[in-house]
């Protein structure tokens, strides 16, 4: 058992964050009153990027958290805002909304980060206008607001904004959702001069997945630069079906060892004897990371004499 004195201890050592999943998953076991105050200072002085991580910790503590604020403890007024919006049950959603809108917008994308499953409040938010304008803050909160927040609503609005602008926010999201539908937009800048946002939407294609971003990935394959290409292979390793097993044997033989240790991201979705064919012989690769891949692959199935 840990005790309140060795939780406090663990709050208070600077290399906690470090370890940030472990010290939560310790805290979501072990409550214990005495160390709200901590667990406060904890969330203030982590980086504003881990703290809707820790959002379910300081929720546990909602009623001494909110009675720290009150007392005026957060010395940060935004801080104190987000606080009250994530544990006040007594406000209103329509106060919520309208704290939320009186931020700058250069503080709704860290606002909305806090707002995961809070669908009601997220409607309650005047997206229709704050996306009039290609404002990049706001742009940036609304895929915030569809990945995390689930507000799908928003995605019509975005694949549209993402074919005028680019947006790379945008096309991440769509492929952290694996949105089929926006795979028109996506493809439509496969021809773009700029090399970044090309590269990007090849990644896009091959997290999004199907035949059809499958479809495009091999249709600009033969055009694509030495650079190009390795991505575009890794990208089509993880949406190539069974059509694609001889490409991905002839990739074995590749001279780029990037684009062999592909090739085994995609036999290391099958459990065929091909597979394992294929991978023992990259076994004995001479880069090392190909060559350990490939083994720690095998050393999983048992199935390489070697």
């Amino acid at each position: 058992d840990i005790d309140a004195e060795s939780l406090s201890i663990m709050l208070s050592n600077d290399l906690a964050i470090d370890h940030l999943q472990e010290v939560i998953s310790i805290l979501e076991r072990k409550r214990n009153n005495s160390i709200s105050s901590l667990v406060l200072q904890f969330w203030e002085k982590m980086p504003e990027y881990l703290r809707p991580e820790f959002d379910k910790i300081v929720t546990i503590y909602k009623r001494q958290i909110l009675q720290e604020i009150e007392k005026g403890k957060v010395r940060d007024p935004f801080l104190s805002k987000i606080l009250k919006i994530l544990l006040d049950e007594q406000m209103s959603i329509e106060r919520k909304s309208a704290l939320i809108q009186s931020f700058s917008k250069e503080k709704i994308r860290s606002v909305v980060e806090h707002l995961k499953g809070e669908k009601m409040l997220l409607n309650m938010l005047p997206w229709d206008e704050w996306l009039k304008d290609n404002i990049i803050e706001y742009i940036q909160a609304a895929t915030v607001a569809l990945t995390k927040g689930g507000k799908t609503e928003l995605a019509p609005i975005l694949r549209e904004k993402l074919r005028k602008t680019g947006s790379p926010e945008i096309m991440r999201a769509f492929g952290f959702l694996k949105d089929r539908e926006s795979i028109p937009v996506v493809v439509s800048f496969l021809k773009n001069q700029n090399p970044l946002q090309k590269v990007l939407a090849i990644e896009t294609l091959g997290e999004i997945g199907g035949n059809e971003a499958r479809d495009a990935i091999l249709e600009i394959l033969p055009s694509l630069e030495e650079k190009e290409r390795r991505i575009a292979l890794r990208s089509l390793a993880k949406c190539a079906d069974k059509r694609d097993k001889e490409l991905f044997f002839k990739l074995t033989r590749d001279k780029d060892w990037m684009v062999r240790l592909s090739s085994i991201e995609y036999f290391e979705g099958s459990s065929s004897i091909d597979a394992v064919e294929a991978i023992c012989y990259l076994s004995s690769d001479p880069v090392q990371i190909v060559a350990n891949r490939a083994i720690s692959y095998l050393e999983k199935r048992k199935d390489c004499n070697g």
